[in-house]
């Protein structure tokens, strides 16, 4: 898994890292940027503000507070952009060449940030061992099944 061009660390926050497995995470992503070296990291933060769908339409008042938004450790020493969004997606979001996403949750936000990319026309994959989801690993497993069939199953690393 080496020579990607962009990585895209999805809301590796305090806010989501809520199990043990979750909060190994960080340290893992944080190793694999050193290792690998990507051109650019870019990360992104969800923030549930007044205008959030989730609150809006859901009620979850979740990620609000300051807290719940710190990008997690080494990650901030790591990332060169960092994009704020109240959507599960990240409609401004731009990646170039190869490109690989990692993070949290698999089965919501990691879905929709690398299928928005891949409607885009970016050459994006996802690693899996890199992603988790608050919802417990039938949730993981679970966008793993819909990463496989929106991307194709080579596009998961």
């Amino acid at each position: 898994m080496t020579g990607w061009d962009t990585l895209v660390v999805v809301d590796v926050q305090s806010g989501f890292l809520t199990t043990e497995a979750l909060r190994t995470l960080p340290s893992r992503i944080g190793d694999f940027i050193r290792q690998d070296r990507p051109a650019t990291v870019v990360a992104t933060v969800y923030r549930n503000d007044a205008l959030a769908p989730c609150r809006l339409l859901s009620g979850w008042a979740g990620c609000a507070d300051a807290a719940d938004l710190e990008l997690a450790a080494p990650l901030p020493q790591l990332v060169d952009v960092v994009h704020v969004k109240n959507t599960y997606g990240c409609s401004d979001l731009t990646a170039t060449g190869r490109t690989l996403v990692v993070g949290v949750d698999t089965d919501v936000c990691v879905t929709v940030v690398a299928a928005g990319l891949f409607d885009a026309g970016v050459d994006v994959h996802v690693a899996l061992d890199l992603c988790g989801s608050s919802g417990g690993p039938s949730a993981h497993r679970a966008g793993g099944v819909v990463l496989q069939r929106i991307l194709g199953a080579e596009r998961l690393v």
